[in-house]
């Protein structure tokens, strides 16, 4: 390739780049086009392609980008880690485990691979595997919230109650540094090598979980352990978190009726209603004011 050519496609990827940060991602996925298309041996143009396909939710372009970025660069983990991600929004999530897998060969240290892992794995009722994935994921982050509350969903439907406890209450105290959890764009400036070619130019991943979540993981919990008093007070959480949850709600009522609190609980039916009034549980939820009613 000439000087020239390669310049020009170097100034592509520089406007994908500044296209990104703005979060104007059709135009960035354009600009990664023009690249390739003038140096279609650039692993770092496809991978930034990747990750804008996924910000635009075209998680199989992305996969596609994500392919040919690993056939150019194989012992990029990030890429393998990338394809993991669209391929678990794809639901293909036998192929985003091996993804992942792939990711932490390359690189043992690499906490959102175990963590992309760990989601999959649940998503095929691993979850013994999942908990494991998350695990892996907290000794290299301790302060991991996401990886905590995944992993008290996994704990949970393995009806290992107080450990799921354990991992809610854990989420809801990490206080991670953000900067360790950034899938980030590769800069394709000339002066950089592939390995370490990471830009500023990042779309931060959601890395803290939500408190109101996790407090309802824990509730669900405390109600399996039938330590009801202890879920309403993290069901209350939930609802002052997320006073739209109309779940929070409904689950309150059955707590309440738990405890022999009717009064309470004809009132947490009725402001379950107030969020939702039709399907099932709206159905169900009239019939238990009625009957709490009069007795």
């Amino acid at each position: 390739m000439t000087m020239f050519k390669k310049k020009r496609a170097d100034a592509h990827i520089k406007e994908g780049n500044e296209c990104f940060i703005f979060g104007q991602y059709a135009q960035a996925a354009d600009a990664y086009k023009k690249a390739v298309a003038i140096n279609p041996d650039d692993p770092a143009a496809y991978f930034n392609m990747a990750i804008t396909y996924d910000n635009l939710g075209q998680y199989a372009d992305a996969v596609q980008a994500y392919k040919r970025a690993t056939a150019l660069a194989p012992d990029n983990a990030h890429a393998h880690c990338g394809m993991g991600y669209a391929l678990f929004n794809l639901a293909r999530y036998e192929e985003a485990v091996a993804a992942c897998e792939q990711a932490v060969a390359i690189e043992p240290e690499y906490a959102l691979a175990y963590y992309d892992m760990g989601k999959a794995l649940g998503a095929i009722g691993r979850h013994a595997e999942a908990v494991s994935a998350y695990e892996k994921a907290i000794d290299i982050r301790f302060d991991y919230a996401l990886a905590y509350y995944e992993m008290g969903l996994a704990l949970n439907a393995l009806e290992q109650y107080p450990e799921a406890i354990i991992a809610f209450k854990r989420a809801i105290a990490s206080k991670p540094k953000t900067d360790n959890y950034y899938r980030r764009l590769a800069n394709a400036e000339p002066v950089f090598e592939w390995k370490d070619n990471i830009s500023p130019y990042k779309k931060p991943v959601a890395i803290k979980a939500d408190a109101a979540d996790s407090h309802l993981g824990m509730a669900i919990a405390y109600s399996k352990l039938e330590q009801y008093s202890e879920a309403v007070e993290a069901l209350k959480k939930v609802a002052d978190g997320k006073p739209d949850s109309a779940e929070a709600y409904y689950r309150l009522a059955e707590m309440h009726e738990k405890l022999g609190e009717n009064i309470k609980a004809v009132m947490a039916y009725k402001m379950f209603l107030s969020l939702e009034n039709k399907g099932q549980n709206a159905d169900a939820a009239r019939a238990r004011i009625d009957e709490l009613s009069e007795e």
